[in-house]
């Protein structure tokens, strides 16, 4: 997208209009149903999350802050609409990324407080263990699963880098794990399938749990590097190590 359509994006997309756009979630029309008219609410979400996606990666300051104003990571945990915004948490957790390191080494305090609460927005220990079984479940119909396992560790790994140290990655490593254990959530699992809310399928649950098992096992492969490093590490500062090995596995992913 060409530079002057990028300001037009961004000049569009002020925060009252996206605060707007937003409030569909919850109100996608007059009349819809959660139930009956789940086929309109769907298309209703899918847009929001695309609009989403696309103001994030185009860095649209505004929806940063509205996404974190109307607590979106709360409505996905309530609905089963995951699979449409895998790439707008995504895109997110990147946006939020780039703004930590660049204000990091800022002394504007304002952008630094600002980044600092979207990134303890996503770490609010209900809101990291959302979106982290979002990210691990990555539903998508049009993915094999290398592509699936390789987009799932990308995911994860990025989420790690923005707090590494977070007290809330061992609770979130807990419930996850209880998770992939739980024949009750699976047996019962629904999913959204052409504008119907069915039973998940024994091949989609399959899929599911692999897919969940793939996050686990990044996680474990941080979070126990992290504990086995060696004294001299350890000298060095167990944090900025941490940091540096997720650095360089994301960086061995994107290569793939």
């Amino acid at each position: 997208m060409a530079r002057p359509q990028k300001k037009i994006l961004r000049d569009w997309f002020t925060l009252p209009r996206m605060k707007r756009i937003l409030a569909l979630l919850n109100h996608p029309t007059p009349y819809a149903d959660a139930d009956s008219d789940y086929s309109n609410r769907d298309t209703y979400i899918d847009v929001v999350f695309r609009i989403l996606e696309t103001c994030f990666s185009y860095k649209v300051a505004s929806a940063l802050d509205a996404f974190m104003e109307a607590d979106v990571v709360d409505f996905l945990g309530q609905n089963r609409c995951r699979y449409q915004c895998v790439d707008a948490l995504a895109a997110y957790i990147t946006r939020v990324s780039m703004t930590e390191r660049r204000s990091s080494s800022d002394t504007i305090h304002l952008e630094s407080s600002t980044s600092r609460s979207r990134v303890d927005y996503l770490y609010q220990p209900n809101n990291l263990f959302t979106i982290a079984v979002i990210l691990a479940f990555n539903q998508s119909k049009w993915q094999d699963s290398v592509q699936s396992h390789r987009k799932i560790k990308q995911n994860i790994l990025a989420l790690v880098q923005l707090r590494p140290n977070a007290a809330a990655w061992a609770s979130c490593r807990s419930r996850l794990m209880h998770l992939s254990r739980d024949t009750h959530y699976f047996a019962t699992l629904q999913l959204p399938n052409f504008g119907q809310i069915v039973h998940a399928k024994p091949e989609e649950v399959q899929i599911l749990k692999g897919n969940l098992q793939v996050a686990l096992d990044a996680l474990s492969e941080c979070f126990e590097s992290r504990v086995e490093a060696p004294q001299s590490d350890r000298d060095l500062g167990a944090g900025s190590i941490f940091a540096s090995k997720t650095q360089t596995a994301l960086r061995r992913l994107k290569r793939v």
